[in-house]
């Protein structure tokens, strides 16, 4: 499977089975479907689904453009082959520091002011 063509120009088409994006493609494809610097899986597809709704052709809305449906499209899809090929750490560390509560919870859990105890790792 081929990405769509890019809406800048000076993007070249790769297979999606390459895996490689350039930064400047993922930056584009964000800001297209209206991302910051950073976002879930979910919000992407949210955003995606939104916008290919606003904009498909076959949707009967004002708004509805076959150009920049496909421009979605190609975020979308550029977007989902960085993340598919982003690798996953599940240390203990990168868990705490993705869940800032959990974090909250090993600093004072076991202080006798703040806490009941010990913590059981089989919770975590």
């Amino acid at each position: 499977m081929l990405f769509l063509t890019p809406p800048a120009d000076e993007c070249i088409i790769l297979p999606m089975s390459q895996g490689k994006v350039r930064h400047r493609d993922i930056v584009k494809a964000a800001e297209i479907l209206g991302l910051g610097e950073s976002a879930t899986i979910e919000e992407i597809k949210s955003s995606y689904h939104r916008l290919a709704r606003l904009y498909h052709p076959d949707s009967g809305n004002q708004k509805a453009s076959a150009e920049k449906f496909m421009e979605v499209a190609w975020a979308y899809q550029t977007l989902m082959s960085y993340v598919s090929s982003y690798r996953v750490d599940f240390s203990l560390e990168a868990y705490v520091k993705n869940f800032p509560e959990e974090r909250l919870r090993r600093r004072f859990f076991s202080d006798p002011l703040w806490g009941p105890g010990k913590i059981d790792e089989d919770e975590v």
